[in-house]
């Protein structure tokens, strides 16, 4: 079993709303300014821990499948004495370490232990899901900057309730979000802290991200963006809000910001600007990006592995994704309508080819379309 297999299986763990949680020790740490701590800390502590009714057990023994492993580990019972004072501050560990039900310790300082750990919980981060998302019904996106080689990706949240009290406790509950996700390092979660200016969340990727963290972001944008027809900068109507956050005494209609209507934009250039952006989601997503992925124009390539025997081929999960990015993008600024996406795979030649079309441009069998009519 190779580091990223192992981190699958430990994804595999549990359900979608009760996985391993991962409590990275330094990390912790530094956060809450814990210099007791951070003193007798090496960098590559974590405890982990499992999913109710999952033996702790269980994940040593998957680890114990993993050969050539650089770092120790053991089961013990609940967070050790040295590190019991992160309860206090640190929220995420309060919530999920403070039981004395067995966790997982792992110790790794040596920079390959690192770099094993790193690729473990690489597979182990998970993408944006609007159902699991904090508070995703009580703000809106006023800002998206998609980041590329030179600049950050952000994504500001529009509050409907501009109290400090609420909004600490919304920017606290992403952040927590994000350390379960184990995307903690990569996305930072702040707010503006000077009176009188927007109550807006502003996350924004680390210079530690990797693809998953800006993937997340995007994805988290285009949803708004298609849920609430454009960027806005201001709340509709005070009748929307209220000053009670824990139990709402009105709950926010379903749609409480007006939509903002696109200018006209000609055909050839909404199909331009989609398949840039097609083209752009899809080598971020985890079954194209390690494939060789052309883009011309209207079109785009993919070749998998031409091997004779064995190989990567485009199969369901493949496909899932691919109509994940064509769903993605119709909730993107500008792209709501005015094209069609279509595919093609060659099994002969193993390449998927992707066009994109006006919308008054139909492509006959064998093409599919996707998305929808």
């Amino acid at each position: 079993m190779t580091f990223r297999e192992l981190g699958r299986a430990l994804s595999a763990l549990g359900t979608p709303e009760d996985r391993v949680k991962v409590l990275d020790v330094d990390y912790s740490a530094t956060t809450f300014q814990l210099p007791q701590i951070e003193q007798r800390v090496r960098v590559g502590v974590f405890y982990l821990r499992p999913p109710t009714g999952v033996p702790a057990q269980d994940i040593k023994e998957l680890l114990d499948e993993c050969p050539d492993l650089e770092f120790r580990y053991k089961v013990t019972s609940g967070i050790g004495t040295d590190h019991v004072e992160l309860l206090t501050p640190d929220d995420y560990a309060k919530k999920f370490f403070s039981s004395s039900n067995n966790v997982l310790r792992i110790e790794g300082s040596r920079k390959i232990a690192r770099e094993q750990l790193e690729e473990i919980f690489d597979e182990m981060k998970q993408p944006f899901d609007p159902e699991s998302f904090p508070h995703l019904d009580r703000v809106t996106i006023s800002a998206h900057n998609p980041g590329n080689e030179e600049s950050s990706t952000e994504v500001k949240l529009l509050a409907f309730d501009g109290d400090f009290r609420n909004m600490s406790r919304l920017e606290r509950d992403i952040a927590n979000r994000f350390i379960e996700l184990f995307l903690h390092r990569e996305i930072a979660v702040g707010r503006h802290l000077v009176k009188d200016t927007r109550p807006e969340v502003i996350l924004s990727t680390t210079a530690k991200a990797t693809a998953k963290g800006s993937q997340f972001l995007n994805s988290l944008a285009m949803h708004l963006l298609g849920r609430d027809g454009g960027f806005q900068t201001e709340m509709a109507t005070q009748s929307n809000l209220t000053t009670n956050y824990e139990e709402p005494a009105i709950k926010p209609t379903a749609n409480p910001f007006p939509k903002v209507k696109a200018p006209a934009t000609p055909p050839a250039e909404i199909v331009r600007e989609a398949t840039n952006q097609f083209y752009d989601t899809l080598v971020l997503m985890s079954s194209f990006k390690d494939l060789e992925v052309k883009k011309m124009p209207q079109r785009i390539h993919v070749q998998f592995p031409n091997k004779i025997l064995g190989g990567r081929r485009f199969d369901e999960r493949e496909l899932k994704e691919l109509k994940a990015v064509a769903h993605t993008l119709l909730g993107s600024p500008g792209l709501h309508e005015g094209w069609n996406s279509f595919y093609l795979y060659d099994k002969s030649e193993r390449l998927l080819k992707i066009r994109l079309t006006t919308k008054d441009e139909k492509l006959e069998s064998p093409w599919s379309k996707l998305g929808k009519d």
